[in-house]
């Protein structure tokens, strides 16, 4: 697996070239009529902290979901089309946890990214973390799985 290559990846293409390359590798392992992805989505309590309550987290999420989709929609991903994403679980995290090793005041993204990767996420196509830390412009990082995984 890579991982934090594949942030600094994304700074130096083009979401053109980005798009280009998911097109590709679309093609390669992909099936065509396996267009959902089902993800999990847990959100820290950083995140639930910055909208206030439960109702204002739950609805920024149902605004990226919307994005995501719209956006996916669009892609023809030569020939595979309307890719669709859902939420099949969602935690939100609605207490500090002061004992909790990625509730550290002082955790890095890589760090972040590791503990959250230590559950088992094989019963989903997809797993996000949405927290509100200022990791130094780093937006995100992820772990890139098994071709042909992704949607079902």
């Amino acid at each position: 697996m890579r991982s934090i290559a594949m942030a600094q990846w994304i700074h130096i293409c083009t979401m053109k070239e980005i798009l280009e390359e998911s097109a590709i590798r679309t093609r390669r392992s992909v099936d065509p009529s396996r267009t959902v992805c089902l993800i999990h989505l847990k959100a820290d309590y950083l995140f639930f902290k910055r909208f206030g309550n439960l109702q204002e987290a739950i609805s920024q999420i149902a605004g990226y979901m919307r994005s995501v989709n719209e956006i996916y929609d669009q892609v023809n991903f030569n020939g595979i089309k309307h890719i669709n994403f859902k939420v099949k679980v969602l935690n939100i995290i609605q207490e500090w946890q002061p004992n909790s090793a990625m509730h550290s005041a002082y955790i890095g993204p890589e760090k972040l990214l590791m503990l959250h990767s230590s559950s088992n996420w094989n019963n989903f196509c997809l797993s996000y973390l949405l927290t509100n830390r200022d990791h130094n412009g780093i937006l995100g990082l992820a772990w890139t799985g098994k071709e042909g995984k992704v949607c079902m």
